[in-house]
């Protein structure tokens, strides 16, 4: 029965191995099954003693072994591979729309509240201020917040002031 006991214990770890190279779950979940087994025989064939020091051995050895994962995983290239690189490193990285403030454009999409708004050559994504714009409409950059451009519908002659 030990060495039924040792061969349960070894196949779960072996199991586990093969989890960290094809992460699915299901052989950490069938590792964590047969562990239970062993552990189960422990308590049954050898006493509570035995059980114990093989549920607190084996708990101490994954807790270990989480913790070594953790720290190699995303260094080895399965871990590079399913973990997505941070491109943008600063506030420099990403577009700066504040050039557009108080510019004018013509809506490409009816703005519901989001759209599209050509700016001299430039199709951006904008936000009315309110309600619904038609597409055609000329529009005005209210507000720029980060990434957020808000735009507010232009009558003609406004549009022809802020052309000049």
């Amino acid at each position: 029965m030990l060495t039924l006991i040792v061969s349960l214990v070894i196949l779960s770890f072996i199991l586990l191995l093969m989890e960290l190279f094809m992460p699915s779950t299901i052989l950490g979940g069938i590792a964590g099954g047969v562990l239970a087994i062993a552990i189960i025989l422990s308590y049954t064939y050898f006493g509570p003693t035995a059980g114990t020091l093989l549920f607190i051995g084996s708990l101490a050895i994954c807790c270990i072994g989480f913790v070594i994962w953790i720290s190699i995983f995303n260094k080895t290239p399965i871990g590079r591979a399913m973990i997505l690189p941070s491109k943008a490193k600063s506030d420099q990285d990403h577009p700066q729309y504040g050039e557009f403030l108080g510019k004018t454009g013509v809506t490409l999409t009816p703005l519901v509240p989001s759209g599209i708004v050509m700016f001299g050559g430039r199709r951006l994504d904008v936000i009315a201020e309110s309600g619904l714009i038609d597409k055609n409409e000329k529009v005005i950059v209210t507000e720029v917040n980060g990434l957020r451009i808000v735009v507010r519908k232009l009558n003609e002659s406004q549009y022809a002031e802020n052309r000049e």
